[in-house]
């Protein structure tokens, strides 16, 4: 463990658009557990089902640029991970400009020097949706979502807000309106306090998403860095390290559903190795579910 903190603390970047650690990912794991009680008649009975640690994604380098990530999904009848898709990068120099699955599903990135300004989502060739980003000094505060073809959320796109949103739920909430029947928008608000994304308002229509965090004060090692890395709470744009992210839907200014998740890490030294999410939901007063998410990194020899 301690090999891998070291590892962890060589990572560095600066620049958006440009993932160059001295130390590489080589492959992530993620286990499940479920936990359900049901409650009557004074009795509680829980029950419990678990997805065994797996291997999820697959990273691939050409010298100091990552290249691709194959990712897998579980298969419970095999217990084995099943090969899903693979993401290809294509860089100008060291900034990444483009991430597909195919030539005709693909994300593309523009710049202004080392911040960027847009990402653009293509589905079967055509543009899909559009995210322009705005910053405030070196901190993105504003993304504003164009949705323009009636389609899901891309395996690309999913990428790319990865390294924009502060959490992985975050990108979760703006698949809820991913399909529009006409041209509309959605805005995104970040409200930044040091180096770490504490609210998030989202809207769309009489819908808002508001999401806020709360963090350690440990190092976040993946802070600046340009890249998607698995569960949100090891957001790039975080310097430390989300503890609880509660988020709340309300329509017409009424408050709706409403959730928290509670990330837990795994340390040695300042920095995690591996970072569970948990999540529990009631339904009344007789039935309440806990889900567990852990994500495990693997860095290359």
């Amino acid at each position: 463990m301690a090999t891998v903190a070291m590892l962890l603390a060589t990572v560095s970047c600066t620049k958006e658009g440009v993932y160059n650690p001295k130390e590489k990912i080589a492959a992530i794991h993620q286990s499940t557990l479920y936990s359900t009680t049901s409650s009557y008649s004074g009795t509680s009975v829980t029950e419990y089902d678990t997805t065994p640690k797996h291997m999820t994604e697959k990273w691939e380098w050409d010298g100091k640029l990552l290249s691709s990530i194959s990712y897998y999904n579980y298969n419970r009848t095999t217990r084995m991970s099943d090969f899903s898709y693979k993401l290809t990068m294509t860089y100008d120099g060291k900034q990444l400009v483009k991430t597909a699955v195919s030539n005709d599903e693909y994300t593309t990135y523009t710049y202004d020097g080392s911040k960027i300004t847009k990402i653009e989502e293509y589905v079967e060739g055509k543009l899909a949706r559009t995210y322009d980003v705005t910053h405030d000094g070196k901190k993105i505060v504003k993304i504003v979502v164009t949705h323009i073809e009636e389609v899901d959320l891309t395996k690309s796109a999913e990428y790319a807000l990865g390294m924009i949103l502060p959490t992985r739920s975050a990108i979760d909430a703006l698949r809820k309106s991913a399909k529009a029947s006409a041209t509309v928008t959605r805005t995104i608000d970040l409200t930044n306090d040091g180096g770490n994304v504490t609210k998030m308002v989202m809207t769309y229509g009489n819908e808002t998403y508001t999401a806020e965090y709360t963090f350690d004060k440990n190092k976040n090692p993946f802070y600046g860095c340009y890249v998607s890395v698995g569960e949100g709470g090891m957001s790039f744009l975080n310097e430390n390290n989300v503890l609880t992210e509660k988020t709340t839907w309300a329509e017409n200014g009424s408050a709706g559903e409403s959730n928290t998740d509670t990330y837990t890490y795994e340390y040695d030294g300042k920095y995690p190795i591996s970072v569970s999410t948990s999540n529990t939901s009631s339904y009344g007063e007789y039935y309440t579910s806990t889900t567990t998410h852990t994500t495990y990194y693997e860095y290359a020899e």
